[in-house]
């Protein structure tokens, strides 16, 4: 080995553990996370990586030597979460050994015998070195790589700009607000009383009550969220807007560059959007965009930091704090990712609330994860101490939902300057086989002319009917169609959906 080479004689490997999993971890999640959620755990990964070095060499004064032992323990600390995920569910002798009774024992032990062979070494660590230094460099490079030619790819769409639907108003009252409210995987109330024995004729007559109108025969466009929210608010289908590549770069661009936000933004909207634990969802460079961080008392840890931290050593540490064990060796049920969505549920809805205040006229876009599995809260809005998969749970969340949306509701039409329209949706429902039969109302005043909603009708023609009547477009209905997904989410197909709850004949 030369040791006059720079690689053998200049450690830098330990630095670079504070990088490489995190670029590991973002590259798998990438479609789903932006890169404001990245730079706090990478600034912190740094200097967690910096710190046991720095201790290691006051002890140790030999600088190949401790950038040794520091990737060794930097190792075991990035990779235990990821063994635990691994082991979780395995059984010996009807044992789990994917528990932290046994796996936190393990990992102290290698530590132990890494410590040991390390500092019973005497002479050169000249080889090691050069090998830890090329293999987290080459990991470094690559992981950066495959980033940067995910946001080329990205780049490459953004230049695709849709053009926006140029928009009338001649009314002379001021122009009214738009709400649209997304309650997701909340089914139509014929599919709630018929697969879960629940009747929500109180909640559907309440809205009637305040002016709502229900589509008979409710279907949704799509299986999938991701696809169902940007042809929504594009009011076309993601097939004819972004063409052959409906990707997440092409998905997720029209999403956040819609027709109705653009064209209401052209004459004189504002964009209100909220926080999400999907990052895929968010339109952070909304007019105003309620960041969870800033709408609740105490500051969280993101999801994306939650997820990342439990892929580590940290993960003991985490259930700990959450309280999710009993004792630091044995697991509760709590899950603190659950318990987080829930608490960002309710400062949404909060945030909702506060959204009336602000002057118009606004675009406001709001969807809730409630009723979208796993659920998280009982009837009376109590955090559940597990997440929960039953139907009964899913039943308990609508209800829930219904207690906090109608309230909020009947505030937006009693305190708004002036007229409101509301889209109430859902994007599609929690049984599967019934994936398309959807919520599906809208609040349209009577001022602003007759909005005439027909059996069948899907999200892809909301806007279009909306647009027409109280902004003086002429856009043609679409057929109303209905696809697929495989599991990408974005490589879908038309299919014809059976409907064997709806009584009405379609057009």
């Amino acid at each position: 080995m030369n040791e006059k080479s720079w690689l053998s004689r200049i450690p830098f490997h330990h630095i670079l553990w504070g990088i490489v999993p995190l670029l590991i971890y973002l590259n798998v999640n990438i479609s789903q996370v932006t890169l404001d959620a990245v730079w706090r755990p990478l600034v912190i990964s740094l200097l967690f990586s910096l710190l046991v070095f720095g201790v290691i060499l006051l002890f140790l004064r030999d600088l190949r030597k401790a950038a040794l032992l520091s990737s060794l323990l930097l190792f075991l600390f990035f990779t235990y979460g990821h063994v635990y995920t691994l082991l979780k569910e395995v059984t010996i002798f009807n044992v789990f050994v994917g528990r932290h009774r046994f796996m936190f024992p393990l990992w102290c032990l290698i530590l132990a015998i890494g410590v040991f062979s390390i500092l019973k070494k005497i002479g050169s660590f000249g080889a090691w070195t050069m090998i830890l230094n090329i293999v987290m460099l080459f990991l470094t490079i690559v992981q950066c790589l495959q980033i940067g030619i995910h946001y080329y790819n990205r780049s490459r769409t953004e230049v695709q700009a849709q053009s926006q639907i140029q928009l009338g108003y001649d009314d002379p009252q001021p122009m009214p607000d738009i709400y649209i409210i997304i309650l997701d995987a909340y089914g139509r109330d014929d599919l709630l009383l018929d697969r879960y024995g629940f009747d929500n004729s109180n909640f559907i007559n309440a809205l009637e009550d305040t002016g709502f109108t229900f589509v008979p025969c409710a279907r949704s466009n799509y299986q999938q969220t991701v696809l169902f929210i940007p042809s929504l608010l594009n009011m076309g289908y993601i097939h004819d807007l972004v063409g052959d590549e409906v990707t997440s770069h092409t998905v997720r661009y029209v999403h956040v560059n819609n027709h109705v936000r653009r064209s209401l933004e052209d004459i004189g909207y504002r964009y209100v959007t909220y926080d999400s634990e999907f990052p895929w969802l968010e339109i952070e460079d909304s007019d105003v965009f309620f960041d969870f961080g800033t709408i609740t008392r105490f500051s969280f840890l993101q999801p994306f930091e939650v997820n990342f931290l439990e892929t580590t050593w940290g993960l003991v540490l985490a259930d700990w704090l959450s309280i999710r064990t009993q004792h630091l060796l044995e697991s509760l049920n709590l899950e603190p990712v659950n318990a987080l969505k829930a608490t960002r549920e309710l400062a949404n809805l909060n945030a909702l609330d506060q959204t009336i205040g602000i002057e118009g006229p606004k675009l406001v876009y709001a969807h809730f994860m409630i009723t979208h599995s796993p659920f998280f809260f009982d009837e009376e809005g109590n955090i559940l101490d597990s997440a929960d998969l039953s139907g009964s749970a899913y039943i308990d969340s609508i209800k829930f939902m219904n207690s906090q949306i109608l309230p909020i509701i009947n505030k937006i039409m009693d305190q708004a300057d002036g007229d409101v329209i509301i889209v109430l949706q859902s994007d599609h429902s929690y049984e599967y086989d019934n994936r398309w039969l959807i919520l599906n109302a809208i609040y349209f005043p009577e001022a602003r002319g007759d909005l005439v909603l027909y059996p069948g009708m899907t999200p892809v023609n909301t806007f279009r009917l909306i647009f027409n009547e109280a902004y003086g477009t002429n856009l043609p209905l679409l057929e109303d169609q209905h696809y697929e997904s495989a599991n990408d989410w974005f490589t879908h197909w038309p299919v014809e959906i059976p409907d064997p709850y709806c009584s009405v004949d379609l057009p």
